[in-house]
């Protein structure tokens, strides 16, 4: 036996009544119109008698998971018990309370008044969200250096002749930004000179070397590089192995230490003799205290050699 569409009709609407005179949790209904809306469209026309039971099962089921609207009180009263003490945070492993995690991960459960969501008691913390937002950052910012550093060597000869051609422009744009922003950048070299000790060392090589000069009464002429004879980082370089060579231990950062004549700047007569004994084989890193030790003399040795 096959029903027709006002029998379909009739058993979905005596199940609504039903559901709706017997169930108390129900604290709010929609109308059968609307109920007939969303769950025939049609496609429920057709069963037979011997489907009734099956068709009574689905259509009860659909209807108390869709109809029953929990309210508010009570979804707030379930959710805090089942809210967990401690969450997990499943980048480190550890467990923390709520208010330590920047994401909840949540998910939905079956209950008597349908499905509602529910921490489920793992997350992200706040402290790996920043540590994952600051590596992000340094690899971008690593990308972007490689970038630009695979430009500037691509395009290095059209650099160089740019620059060349407006040298002149470009030495009073410095020496403009210089004189305006001379507090800022005391400030930067102040700041990175008490950080950053090799850095700090670079300063007090190419001081010395100019120092040279102004002691001797000559003008320093060429870039530092073309008088010792090595790129500035070599030098640097070169300055920590005889400190490393002299007393045993690589330099700490910290020790007070000079850049030393072997022959001293007071053999110097002449402007090339100052050249000579700026190169690089004729200076060493010693502490502060033995390089003044030392003074001018060629004799000298340090204690334990």
């Amino acid at each position: 036996m096959i029903l027709g569409t006002k029998q379909v009709q009739e058993m979905l609407k005596l199940i609504f009544w039903t559901l709706e005179i017997t169930d108390e949790r129900c604290t709010e209904k929609y109308k059968w119109d609307e109920f007939k809306k969303q769950f025939l469209h049609g496609k429920m026309y057709g069963y037979s008698q011997d489907d009734y039971e099956g068709l009574k099962g689905v259509v009860s089921r659909k209807w108390v998971g869709w109809c029953l609207k929990i309210s508010e009180t009570e979804r707030e009263r379930l959710t805090n018990e089942l809210m967990p003490l401690l969450f997990t945070c499943y980048f480190c492993g550890e467990k923390k309370e709520k208010d330590e995690f920047s994401y909840l991960a949540r998910k939905e459960i079956h209950t008597d008044y349908g499905y509602i969501t529910v921490y489920d008691g793992t997350g992200q913390c706040t402290e790996c969200l920043e540590t994952l937002k600051a590596k992000r950052k340094l690899k971008r910012e690593e990308h972007k250096k490689e970038l630009r550093r695979q430009w500037y060597q691509a395009h290095k000869e059209e650099i160089s002749a740019k620059k060349k051609q407006n040298r002149e422009s470009i030495n009073e744009a410095k020496r403009k930004y210089e004189k305006t922003h001379r507090d800022q950048i005391n400030q930067y070299i102040s700041e990175r000179k008490a950080n950053d000790p090799v850095y700090r060392l670079k300063c007090q090589a190419r001081n010395t070397i100019y120092q040279s000069f102004i002691r001797t009464g000559n003008v320093k002429q060429e870039r530092c590089e073309n008088l010792t004879g090595l790129p500035l980082d070599a030098f640097v370089e070169y300055l920590l192995k005889t400190y490393q060579k002299n007393y045993g231990i690589p330099w700490d950062g910290k020790e007070a230490v000079h850049v030393d004549h072997i022959i001293p700047l007071a053999t110097a007569s002449n402007e090339e003799d100052v050249i000579r004994l700026c190169n690089y084989t004729n200076l060493q890193l010693l502490k502060a205290m033995d390089n003044i030790r030392k003074s001018d003399r060629l004799d000298f040795q340090l204690e334990g050699t």
